[in-house]
């Protein structure tokens, strides 16, 4: 059975001469990205971390001379990347407390973009650095499951000073405060980064440090270290002043926030001095309880069990050029294989642990943790060269488990997808647009859309709670709107943007299972015109609108048994010219049709992938539409699935990926149902950012 993660996450990171993690162009198979969706500031810093301490062999002699001298080099490039990624966050932050309204994810966006390419600058001196290094020895580190927890253990300082979401500072007083604690903050990271670097490099050159366990030394000195606590008692002194009264619960809204001014420089110093801790022991597997070693690290870390959670879906490609495994493929004709899917959407869920103190175990599911009936907000697609917005209700509590520790999930929904048509082939949904600064009558999406020098665009901020936004076409043309999903390909959605009721056309109905473990749908319904085929969905003979997968389902029900005979047409494995569907190899479930057919596409409008959405047969279809939508040269061979769609999931406390397998009814449209592929089965693969509230 085929393991589906994330296209280039979740790996230990390897360390070749021409390769350096995450830090420069690395093969697919060897790049390693951080936990939340481009990776973040601290993410990468534990990663340089890895980058330098991974020169010293967990059980091997000393390193020689040549092996020091590469180590040292990349111990001061990698300090200099430390040191332009804190500049860069401050530069970020007092860039959204201008703005007065962004979330944490515009943050994330912001230390992506590079803007002045000084991280790119940065990056390039690591990989200068490593290029030089012939004889680097090879480094194992405990697991790879110990690497991933280590970076996803580095987010605890932004929760410590921000929260889970940073929402923007009203006044200059708590503009003051934040850039203060974020400036102490990264530039506390950077002096702790080089204090423990520069303690490994030491001793492995003066032979007191001969394997990974002698970095446990170097991390329990961080408490007395000189410059990180002379920093830290700096930093504390200037919060106490700037951070007055309630200024700094409302500008560090995160576990620090009860704390008196006076304790808050305290506070956040043990919250970022312990998360390098965890980062360290938990990568190399080192035998060292940060707690133990220091007693403030035990407040750092949350000490009751979660509430909720709250799983935000990551979609496209990052800014570090990483895929996303996000991918969700309906109906046996292969027409449906490539919908989109909004990233940032969010499902918000409520937990119930027994225990009330970590490790808190398996907690129950018991329902959705917002006032939402839906599963997400509407989902733009193109189905064969026909827009449809598609809106997912939940008909009934989610239910299911949670591992808090290891990050298994499994959790059932019962969903009803209304589907809605299109506003154009090019907008699909209704969209969550900005203002022009200048002119806030006018909408935009880009600076561009600003004529007359009105710009920029201000877009809102996605899922912040603020509805800073405009909502275009559908039941809430014109109305304020907060973004919940970004398609790549189409803009963003909203819940407060829905399509009008008049275009609602006929939906389904459908019971899907999530799961990180493994899940299977096999073909075991008698299909094609005399039954010589099998396919993996029916429906049942008492109900053609129920969706089985074999005659247990509707004898269950007392609807007879499970037929391939849909509405519209008898359902087939897949449209292969021969019936064989080839496996694709990262796409567990899925593949391709060797023997055709090929469809083509309008070359002039693509999805953000580059791959194509409205078929053509010749030039004169796409120019038909409009000229601008090009010359029909875009060709690509029909997808499919394979005889037994396998798939996959992958725990993790942070970053987990979800998958589910389910059959898809048809919804009584001939023509829809016919291009789709229904009754048809139905793959689900959400790569998600999890976030628990205390």
């Amino acid at each position: 059975m085929t393991e589906l993660r994330a296209r280039g996450r979740h790996r230990a990171p390897v360390i070749q001469r021409r390769c350096v993690g995450y830090f420069i162009d690395c093969e697919p198979d060897t790049r390693v990205s951080g936990n939340p969706v481009g990776g973040t500031f601290l993410s990468r810093l534990a990663l340089i971390g890895v980058l330098l301490f991974a020169a010293f062999p967990a059980h091997a002699q000393p390193p020689n001379r040549q092996q020091q001298k590469c180590s040292n080099a990349l111990g001061r490039a990698g300090a200099g990347l430390a040191r332009t990624l804190g500049k860069e966050l401050e530069r970020c932050v007092a860039g959204l407390d201008v703005a007065a309204a962004d979330s944490f994810a515009d943050l994330e966006a912001c230390m992506g973009a590079d803007t002045k390419g000084l991280l790119d600058a940065a990056r390039s001196r690591v990989e200068a650095a490593a290029l030089r290094c012939h004889d680097l020895p090879d480094f194992e580190p405990a697991s790879s499951g110990a690497v991933q927890a280590a970076l996803s253990l580095d987010v605890l300082p932004w929760r410590a000073m921000l929260g889970p979401q940073l929402a923007g500072a009203e006044s200059a007083g708590m503009q003051r405060c934040r850039r203060t604690g974020v400036r102490a903050m990264a530039r506390l990271l950077s002096a702790m980064f080089v204090h423990v670097s520069r303690c490994v490099r030491t001793g492995a050159a003066d032979g007191s440090i001969e394997s990974a366990a002698g970095v446990a030394d170097c991390v329990a000195s961080l408490p007395s270290a000189n410059r990180p606590v002379a920093l830290g008692r700096r930093f504390s002194t200037r919060i106490a002043r700037d951070c007055v009264g309630d200024v700094s619960s409302q500008s560090l809204p995160g576990s620090c926030a009860d704390t008196s001014p006076d304790a808050l420089g305290s506070c956040l110093d043990a919250a970022v001095r312990c998360s390098l801790c965890r980062g360290v022991v938990s990568g190399y597997g080192l035998d060292l309880v940060c707690s133990d070693v220091d007693a403030a690290c035990q407040a750092a870390v949350p000490t009751g069990c979660p509430v909720a959670t709250l799983l935000r879906v990551r979609a496209g490609t990052d800014s570090t050029g990483v895929a996303s495994a996000t991918s969700i493929a309906a109906g046996w004709t292969g027409h449906a294989h490539a919908r989109d899917v909004p990233a940032g959407s969010v499902l918000p869920l409520e937990l119930d642990c027994s225990g009330a103190t970590p490790p808190c175990g398996v907690c129950a599911v018991t329902g959705v943790a917002t006032d939402t009936a839906f599963f997400g907000p509407p989902r733009p697609v193109n189905d064969g060269g026909t827009p449809f917005c598609l809106s997912a209700e939940l008909d009934r509590d989610v239910t299911g488990t949670l591992d808090v520790e290891t990050g298994a999930v499994e959790l059932t929904l019962h969903t009803t997808e209304r589907r809605y048509g299109g506003i154009s082939p090019l907008q699909p949904c209704p969209v969550c647009v900005g203002t022009c600064a200048l002119r806030p009558s006018a909408t935009c999406e880009t600076d561009a859309d600003c004529a007359d020098s009105t710009g920029p665009c201000t877009l809102d901020g996605p899922s912040d709670g603020s509805r800073d936004g405009v909502c275009t076409g559908g039941a809430g043309h014109g109305l304020a709107c907060d973004v919940h999903g970004i398609d790549a390909t189409w803009g963003s959605t909203s819940l407060d943007c829905l399509p009008s009721p008049g275009d609602r056309l006929a939906g389904s109905s459908y019971a899907l299972t999530l799961s990180t473990s493994s899940t299977s749908l096999p073909f075991v319904v008698p299909c094609d015109f005399d039954g010589t085929a099998l396919c993996p969905c029916g429906v049942c003979t008492g109900d053609p609108f129920v969706p089985c997968a074999g005659d247990a389902t509707c004898e269950a029900l007392g609807l007879g048994t499970c037929t391939a005979q849909g509405v519209a047409s008898w359902a087939l494995p897949n449209s292969c010219a021969d019936q064989t569907c080839r496996p694709l190899p990262n796409e567990a479930g899925l593949g391709l049709c060797d023997a055709g057919p090929t469809d083509r596409y309008c070359d002039g409008v693509t999805r953000a992938d580059g791959t194509g959405f409205l078929p053509c047969a010749s030039n004169g279809d796409c120019i038909a539409v409009d000229p601008a939508f090009g010359n029909c040269t875009l060709t690509e061979a029909r997808s499919c699935f394979t005889d037994s769609i396998e798939v996959t999931g992958f725990a993790d406390p942070i970053d987990p990926v979800l998958v589910g397998t389910t059959c898809v009814a048809p919804v009584g449209a001939a023509g829809y149902d016919a291009a789709l592929g229904l009754p048809g089965p139905m793959r689900v693969v959400l790569d998600v950012q999890r976030t628990d509230i205390f």
